[in-house]
């Protein structure tokens, strides 16, 4: 029986209509004892006394922290569970806080960031728009038809810099450039052996688990 004459919503008891009144009027009838701060409603009292008395009667059962809202409980007590209630409603990524979801959003607005988010969904679904016309082969990002393309052409436009020799891509150009630094990134967690490329290892992890099956030679 209750509406407000601002925005129509309605109201069945009286007192949740004052208190909503409020937040268009702006009125703030509780002031705090100690420092004269006013405030809109008296929950928000109770909470704001709380920052001069140091009061904080929400324990964790799970530490020995304790809080001054319940609020405040819940939200950390997703460290403890691991629980991640925000979830983006267009990737389906899921946050611990509400902050941090707002600021997931935000990507959103940004050009570069939507179109890693478009190449990213790719990977789910499988779709490949980018076709090269000469061998038919499709990929999912226009950056790899690029590459794709000067396989055919026999373009390298990215030079090793330290001889005369180029590459097609600047991944070939950062995988070359190991032989001259030595570096050898990539190491077999089981016997410690390091190689220079990721596709080195893999192919070298499969000779330990040929291995380790019966009936095989080491």
């Amino acid at each position: 029986p209750y509406q407000c004459p601002q925005c129509g919503k309605g109201f069945s008891h009286r007192s949740n209509f004052n208190r909503h009144r409020r937040s268009h009027s702006g009125e703030k009838p509780f002031q705090c004892p100690q420092c004269n701060q006013p405030l809109s409603w008296s929950s928000d009292l109770t909470r704001h006394q709380r920052t001069h008395s140091g009061e904080r009667p929400f324990p964790c059962p799970s530490c020995n922290r304790s809080f001054s809202r319940s609020s405040s409980l819940l939200t950390h007590r997703c460290v403890h569970t691991g629980e991640r209630p925000c979830r983006c409603s267009d990737c389906g990524k899921r946050c611990r806080l509400g902050l941090d979801l707002v600021k997931h959003r935000r990507t959103y607005t940004d050009e570069s960031h939507r179109a890693n988010l478009i190449t990213h969904r790719r990977a789910h679904t499988g779709e490949k728009p980018s076709k090269c016309r000469d061998c038919g082969k499709s990929f999912s990002q226009s950056s790899r038809l690029v590459i794709q393309q000067r396989t055919h052409t026999g373009e390298r436009p990215c030079p090793c810099g330290d001889r005369d020799q180029s590459f097609s891509s600047r991944c070939h150009v950062l995988a070359h450039r190991k032989v001259h630094t030595g570096e050898e990134p990539y190491g077999c967690e089981v016997c410690g052996k390091s190689f220079r490329q990721k596709t080195n290892i893999a192919t070298y992890r499969q000779l330990h688990g040929a291995a380790r099956r019966p009936g095989t030679e080491a």
